[in-house]
């Protein structure tokens, strides 16, 4: 995904108040007519140039994209996924009640809101219970219809709600995303990237792998540069899922983590069979 707006203005701020010069910020990360037409927003900037740019000035992401309350969102996930790493459910759901009572308190505070439905979402995906009204996730699912751009904050949030989500809305809004980033050029992006095969999985747990599918291979259509590895590998994860669910053979997988064992990727191998029986538990007689 790409970023225009006033960030580049931002940037070229925070640049010169450093005494650092264009030549100096661009160098091995991108040009230095790429870098003036962006900080005078006369272009698009994909943000993992974005973050190399900030990490050249020695400047946090947090603190850059705090205007937008992206960063506040971004650290509150990073709490939220401790807790579910560590299958804290009582944390998570004390966590959703607390958050709750602010927002019942505070209802225009769309924050409180956002993160209450991140809860939400990790907390079912432990329990299978949903936390949230219906009410609520209609709420939800207007905030992504008919949406013209995205932002970072758009994508951090769809990739982290999707569980609370009807399968149509998911399919819609991927495919939303998916058109986007490929209008700005931005389908390398790696959260878009992610964002994008998490709602694959999703649509699988949903019992939905037609619409799973369609993604895939809009998605393996797509140009993706060899430095995005580990999202390659996920995606070809994702067809061997799809592949089990068809046929219910599942030597093909087996063949496949025993060669990522090989290769001494130990934590993509705990995480994809720990997909895996999720996968198994729902299309398994």
């Amino acid at each position: 995904m790409s970023l225009k707006n006033n960030l580049g203005y931002k940037y070229r701020l925070i640049r010169k108040s450093k005494q650092i010069s264009l030549k100096s910020a661009a160098h091995d990360i991108t040009s230095v007519s790429h870098l003036s037409d962006w900080e005078n927003g006369k272009t698009l900037m994909d943000i993992e140039l974005v973050l190399q740019l900030l990490e050249r000035i020695n400047i946090e992401p947090y603190d850059f994209f705090d205007q937008n309350g992206v960063s506040k969102l971004l650290f509150y996930i990073e709490d939220v996924i401790q807790m579910y790493a560590e299958n804290d459910i009582q944390g998570l759901k004390e966590m959703f009640n607390i958050i709750k009572t602010n927002y019942e308190l505070n209802p225009q505070d769309k924050k409180l809101f956002f993160k209450m439905s991140i809860v939400a979402n990790f907390y079912m995906d432990l329990t299978e219970r949903n936390l949230l009204s219906n009410k609520d996730i209609a709420v939800l699912q207007l905030r992504f219809s008919n949406l013209d751009s995205w932002y970072i904050e758009d994508i951090v949030l769809f990739g982290n709600i999707q569980l609370l989500l009807p399968s149509s809305s998911i399919y819609r809004t991927t495919r939303s995303l998916i058109s986007c980033s490929i209008e700005n050029d931005g389908i390398n992006n790696k959260m878009v990237l992610n964002t994008i095969i998490n709602a694959i999985f999703v649509l699988l747990k949903k019992q939905e792998p037609i619409l799973a599918s369609k993604i895939l291979t809009i998605l393996k259509h797509q140009s993706i540069f060899e430095k995005h590895a580990s999202e390659i590998i996920r995606i070809e994860f994702m067809e061997k899922l799809i592949k089990f669910i068809n046929s219910g053979n599942q030597e093909e997988i087996e063949m496949f983590l025993k060669t990522l064992e090989a290769l001494k990727l130990n934590n993509t191998v705990r995480d994809f069979k720990f997909a895996f029986s999720q996968i198994k538990d729902i299309y398994t007689p």
